[in-house]
């Protein structure tokens, strides 16, 4: 840092001095192009320090993430990720590792709703379920569209009673989810984590 100040006060000085011969001498084409120069040079430095800047961020992220993750502190892990999309929204290795983050997230509910509510199957006819979960599926995709993303996953809880290990489900969570972290990040909000309903999801 110190040698970074000291960098850019060369670059300064050195525009200054050249500010100072030309208040004698306006027109001297030499000290001109100098100070164009000097500060074309001076842009591109501090160019270069913002990017070197932007990647050790962006990395330091992706190892939080990753670190909360093997941990399955989720909401950490999807906060990690979604800062380091505000300086890189684009970056393969931060999409790659969202996507792990919440299917491993979804897996764990659904591993603690089989844990509180064992695998006794509903008695509610298959047809009859196949119904109800459409109708949980289709309310939390029309929730989702305006943005109202945690009645959106309270819809998802109450099928996943219904239907605990359903693939439908689990793909439409993983929608959400991803949806709401780029929806907070576009609108410059805080972000903050939404998970079911916990007696929804039969919790007490």
């Amino acid at each position: 840092m110190r040698r970074n100040a000291e960098f850019c006060e060369v670059f300064e000085e050195a525009i200054s001095e050249i500010d100072q011969a030309l208040a004698i001498d306006p027109s001297r084409e030499d000290l001109l192009n100098l100070k164009k120069q000097t500060q074309q040079e001076l842009t591109e430095w501090q160019s270069q320090k913002d990017e070197k800047a932007n990647q050790a961020s962006l990395k330091q992220h992706l190892v939080k993430a990753r670190e909360y993750l093997a941990k399955k502190v989720y909401d950490e892990a999807l906060m990690e990720i979604a800062l380091g999309m505000t300086i890189d929204p684009e970056n393969s290795d931060l999409k790659t590792l969202e996507e792990d983050i919440v299917k491993a997230l979804a897996e764990a509910e659904i591993a603690e709703v089989e844990e509180t509510q064992g695998t006794t199957e509903s008695s509610t006819k298959s047809e009859e379920k196949d119904q109800l979960i459409w109708i949980h599926l289709r309310a939390a995709d029309e929730l989702q569209k305006q943005k109202e993303f945690a009645q959106a996953l309270d819809e998802l809880a109450k099928a996943y009673v219904i239907d605990p290990l359903n693939k439908e489900l689990k793909k439409a969570e993983i929608r959400i989810r991803q949806n709401e972290i780029r929806h907070a990040q576009q609108t410059g909000q805080t972000l903050k984590m939404v998970y079911p309903n916990e007696k929804a999801m039969g919790g007490n």
